[in-house]
């Protein structure tokens, strides 16, 4: 006899483990990322692990003894992938949107008074704000990153972890040497959950000496490399009058440029880069707030004409306030828009998804990771509630990203477990975290 809980989610706290042969959760609407979305759909979880996926007839029949849950009110989404952040950043909230120059002459000099603790408070103040909007998985840049890795795992979410390597400028008070970032990288102590990735800062900030040190680590250690590249105009002709060649022709010199590769950015670039890029599989990530800021829109038409594997993230505080990146995916949409509007009818909503899902998964150095809802698939799961905001739903995925809010966000899966319901943090004390981050924020004003 099957047997369905109405009432699940309306109870103030969730179970604290699902039941041995798992739940079935049955949707009015899912959307399974590659492929769409589809109606009266159910999903079977076991553990961390997706089961199975189908219709919410086949699933139910083929496991007659599983719970199910009626989640009929809510559309069910893959665990959001954010490709590019530096969530330690989040102290800088508001203060450089008016600064020119903003990476040497603001974000670094600010980052150098830095402490690890500053790092891990900070930190939380960005994780929050992308796990309440539906964002299970980060992939982040920084210094001291262990500190970062240590508030992700708190949280209970997912990321692909960088240090920071550079020895061009920089805030030298937090930068690691190459030897111990290889060190720690070789000896990853985090969960699964957490997966180390080599991270070059830029081609105008790690010397030539040592970018043929971390093309031969690279490709010893096959680890994604995950950089900054062609960011301002600057960078482009700094590199180009020194080493005579692009920063994409660069990295590619040293090995850095493959299947493996997240290339964040990429405002200026030549024909022969886009061909270089596309022969090689490496991903491009688009930051479009975050590039208006810091420069010039991105011309991110051509990467879609190219074909180029392509993501979106929000990048950090200071060029971009939030880590929405549902909204950030809009933001894209629009840009595309007005730079070229016959391109722009080829990004459906269906691709949007995949770019904040399935496409930045594949650079994730565990493939149960697809950002996908499918079998087989880690169990990261969003449950958005539309409401009156968002209707009538004519268009489900263009209003998922053109209407709902963050709020619409009710409860996220990471792994299996709980770590939102209801909006608020499952067992993490959200307002402790408030009180510490609003202590390490005092000594803002003499950073």
């Amino acid at each position: 006899m099957i047997k369905q809980n109405k009432e699940f989610f309306s109870k103030k706290a969730p179970a604290k483990q699902l039941n041995s042969s798992g739940v079935i959760f049955k949707s009015s609407l899912m959307c399974t990322s590659q492929g769409g979305r589809a109606r009266d759909m159910a999903v079977h979880i076991s553990g961390h692990v997706i089961q199975g996926v189908g219709s919410a007839e086949e699933i139910i029949e083929k496991n007659p003894d599983v719970l199910v849950i009626d989640a009929s009110d809510y559309i069910i989404l893959p665990g959001l992938i954010n490709s590019h952040t530096h969530v330690a950043m989040s102290f800088l909230r508001g203060a450089g949107h008016n600064v020119d120059q903003m990476i040497r002459n603001f974000n670094f000099k600010k980052e150098d008074k830095l402490s690890p603790q500053d790092i891990k408070a900070f930190s939380f103040g960005s994780l929050i704000s992308a796990l309440k909007s539906g964002t299970t998985c980060v992939f982040d840049h920084f210094y001291q990153s262990d500190f970062v890795a240590s508030a992700v795992d708190q949280l209970g979410m997912r990321a692909m972890i960088g240090e920071t390597i550079l020895d061009r400028g920089g805030p030298k008070n937090i930068i690691k040497p190459f030897k111990q970032i290889k060190k720690e990288l070789e000896n990853w102590k985090y969960p699964s959950r957490i997966q180390p990735c080599i991270a070059p800062h830029a081609t105008d900030t790690v010397s030539e000496g040592l970018f043929k040190e971390i093309g031969v680590f690279a490709q010893s250690t096959s680890l994604p490399v995950h950089m900054h590249l062609s960011q301002t105009r600057q960078e482009f002709d700094d590199v180009k009058k020194e080493y005579g060649c692009s920063p994409v022709e660069l990295i590619k010199k040293y090995g850095l440029l493959n299947s493996q590769s997240l290339l964040v950015h990429l405002l200026h670039f030549n024909d022969q880069d886009l061909s270089y890029i596309k022969k090689s599989g490496a991903q491009v990530v688009s930051c479009p707030n975050s590039q208006i800021i810091y420069e010039n829109i991105a011309p991110i038409d051509r990467f879609i004409d190219k074909d180029l594997p392509l993501s979106i993230a929000t990048d950090c505080a200071a060029s971009n306030d939030h880590m929405n990146v549902l909204s950030e995916a809009k933001m894209f949409k629009q840009m595309l828009r007005h730079l070229a509007p016959k391109t722009h009818e080829q990004v459906s909503p269906v691709r949007l998804l995949e770019m904040i899902s399935s496409e930045p998964a594949k650079i994730f150095p565990d493939k149960q990771v697809q950002g996908q809802i499918i079998p087989g698939n880690v169990a990261d799961l969003v449950f958005v509630r539309p409401d009156i905001r968002t209707a009538p739903m004519t268009d489900d995925l263009t209003h998922l990203f053109f209407s709902f809010e963050t709020d619409h966000v009710q409860h996220v899966m990471v792994d299996g477990k709980w770590v939102v319901w209801h909006k608020n943090l499952v067992g993490v004390n959200e307002g402790e975290l408030y009180e510490a981050f609003q202590e390490q924020s005092k000594n803002i004003n003499t950073l």
